[in-house]
């Protein structure tokens, strides 16, 4: 085998090995909380009539066809959705590093980026939870406008970007890196040409005019989930530092004292600088939200990619190969063990409304389950049944009463305990 060609094997299987180190604890976890939902309304294709007309399932139907395709080939066997999952994940981070490589960064920088983003935990949800998969798909296609906006592939990458935009509303910040990242692609020379820009313009205008037209049935917006309001500077920051800490402070800091050592050139200074304004353009379209003071580790996942970047711009010029190879390692090892030791703890947890019903389940003839003080959307308990043969969502019965009700099984939801309380039957 030719260098070339083994170069090119042997980074996407470290980057599989990797993936797979880093997630294949999700493998037994099973479908959890609004996986239940997905499943339901993916049955069959019917649903992207009805997605159309309301929000914001209308942004995120790519989702839909992910969960319609995998549960034609796999059923309900969640082990193969977190397959595919985990393997969606590392594409991106190939794909990272093939944009990278086109932007004029060198090879071993951008092959460390990817191999770190494969391994970062900050946007594990994404990665960890099938509901999110919009986070992967938007990434993915955001990549592939970026990808192909570098190689001046221009209707490919309108053709992307309108994938994105049905993948999630943050698709719209390709708006603020593409003339960022363009302008700044070292060695380029030829603008887009001008239709570029005003198919671009054209298609984020008809998509905001659709936003608009839907945005009474966008329960996200009308529940007050999101709102324009200064805390998003707040969050914004708060949001930067839980992504920074701490692995981009370390990096930081052995970076200032690199420089200290030898002079950056002035491409590399630049470099990083677009690289950190990257990092925020990728965490804007998230910063509305009002429920929490920083945003949920999902929507991290576009943000960790420059964050992955900045560690390799800071940590590959060092010249002590013992200092660089070791914080590399030390982020691969705390990171997986991470994964491993608090993420799994934490599905496993958020699980339980579905697995542990289940359980029951199977304990059970089918018949009729009345279960009160359950925690998340009535749904996810009553479509729980389509995993055990003979049962079906009708015969669970959600936070009411049925007067009319015999011989069922009767649950509370214990929410200090996290468990199911038999009370008998009725």
């Amino acid at each position: 085998m030719n260098a070339p060609l083994a170069r090119s094997t042997w980074f996407p299987l470290a980057a599989i090995l990797l993936g797979f180190s880093a997630y294949s604890w999700v493998l037994n976890n099973g479908f959890i909380s609004d996986d239940m939902v997905f499943l339901d309304q993916s049955l069959d294709f019917n649903f992207l009539t009805a997605h159309l007309r309301s929000a914001p399932s209308a942004f995120r139907m790519t989702a839909d066809l992910w969960f319609a395709a995998m549960q034609r080939l796999f059923g309900y066997q969640a082990s193969w959705f977190y397959v595919f999952s985990i393997l969606l994940h590392v594409l991106n981070a190939v794909l990272l590093r093939s944009l990278l490589i086109n932007r004029g960064a060198d090879r071993p920088s951008a092959m460390l980026a990817s191999l770190l983003f494969v391994v970062i935990q900050n946007p594990a949800e994404a990665v960890a939870w099938l509901s999110a998969v919009n986070e992967l798909l938007v990434g993915f296609f955001l990549l592939g406008v970026l990808w192909t906006a570098h190689r001046s592939h221009y209707a490919s990458c309108l053709a992307l970007y309108c994938a994105a935009l049905i993948s999630k509303e943050s698709a719209t910040v390709a708006l603020l890196l593409l003339p960022l990242l363009l302008s700044t692609q070292s060695g380029r020379r030829e603008k887009p040409p001008r239709w570029f820009w005003l198919g671009l313009g054209l298609l984020t205008v008809a998509y905001l005019a659709w936003f608009v037209t839907l945005i009474e049935t966008n329960f996200l917006i009308q529940s007050g989930f999101y709102s324009i309001k200064p805390t998003a500077f707040l969050i914004l920051a708060y949001s930067l530092h839980k992504l920074a800490f701490p692995w981009i402070y370390l990096a930081l800091a052995f970076g200032l004292w690199n420089v200290r050592q030898s002079a950056l050139e002035n491409s590399e200074r630049r470099e990083f600088f677009v690289t950190a304004i990257w990092l925020v353009f990728a965490l804007c379209p998230y910063i509305f939200l009002i429920y929490d003071i920083h945003v949920p580790s999902r929507h991290l996942y576009l943000a960790a990619m420059p964050g992955c970047y900045l560690m390799a711009q800071l940590i590959r010029p060092i010249g002590d190969r013992r200092l660089r190879w070791g914080f590399v390692v030390a982020f691969a090892i705390v990171n997986i063990a991470y994964l491993w030791s608090a993420k799994d703890i934490q599905y496993v947890r958020r699980g339980r409304t579905v697995h542990d019903l289940v359980a029951i389940l199977r304990a059970h003839p089918p018949g009729c389950v009345l279960i009160s003080d359950f925690p998340e959307n009535p749904w996810v308990a009553k479509l729980s049944a389509r995993l055990v043969p003979g049962w079906s969502p009708d015969m669970i019965v959600v936070n009411e009463s049925r007067p009319s009700a015999v011989n069922c099984v009767v649950l509370k939801w214990d929410g200090k305990r996290k468990r199911y309380q038999m009370l008998g039957t009725k």
